[in-house]
C-alpha cells in the first residue's frame, strides 16, 4: 500500500493530487495540504474543472460576488476538491497552526481520505486527464481590446 501526501499544493496541482489518490487503486491513504487556490484570472477565462465525476466552475469559489471573503474562497476550494475525492472516508479538518498578518488569510485545511487495502483494481480509461476540463482562454481584458480593434 501507499500513501500519498502533499503540503503546499498550489493552484491545481492540489487537484492533481486528488486525482493521483482517485486512479491508483495501490494508494490506500492521502494527506493533503492546499497552500492557494487558483487566481480570480480563472473567473474571466470562465474555468471549469473536473476531479472524478465532480465539475465545478471557477466562479463557484473565486467570485467575490458569490465568495466575498478570501478565507471562505479557500474553504469552498477545499469543499470542492474534498467532493471530488472517489471514496467514502474523506473529511477537511483544520488545525490552526499560524496567525495570519497583512490581510493573508488562514491556511489551516487539510484534508484525509483512505480506502480500504486490497481494493480491486481501478478501472480508467486514461489516467492523467486534464482538471481544467474548459476554459474561455485568453485574460478578459485581451478579448475586450480584440474587440474594440474590429469596431474601428
Amino acid at each position: 500500500p501507499i500513501f500519498a501526501c502533499g503540503i503546499h499544493l498550489c493552484n491545481t496541482l492540489g487537484i492533481r493530487a486528488a486525482q493521483l489518490f482517485n486512479e491508483n487503486a495501490e494508494v490506500s491513504g492521502f494527506a493533503f495540504v492546499p497552500c492557494c487556490f487558483p487566481t480570480s484570472r480563472h473567473v474571466a477565462q470562465q474555468v471549469v474543472y473536473q476531479l472524478g465525476q465532480h465539475r465545478f466552475a471557477a466562479r463557484e469559489f473565486l467570485d467575490p460576488k458569490v465568495v466575498p471573503s478570501n478565507t471562505d474562497r479557500f474553504e469552498r476550494w477545499a469543499e470542492h476538491i474534498l467532493e471530488g475525492i472517489e471514496t467514502n472516508s474523506k473529511g477537511i479538518e483544520h488545525h490552526e497552526l499560524h496567525r495570519p498578518t497583512n490581510g493573508m488569510f488562514a491556511q489551516n485545511i487539510y484534508i484525509f481520505a483512505e480506502r480500504p487495502l486490497n481494493m480491486q483494481p481501478i478501472q480508467v480509461e486514461t489516467r492523467g486527464t486534464c482538471v481544467v476540463v474548459d476554459a474561455k482562454f485568453g485574460h478578459g481584458s485581451k478579448a475586450k481590446k480584440k474587440a474594440q480593434k474590429k469596431k474601428r
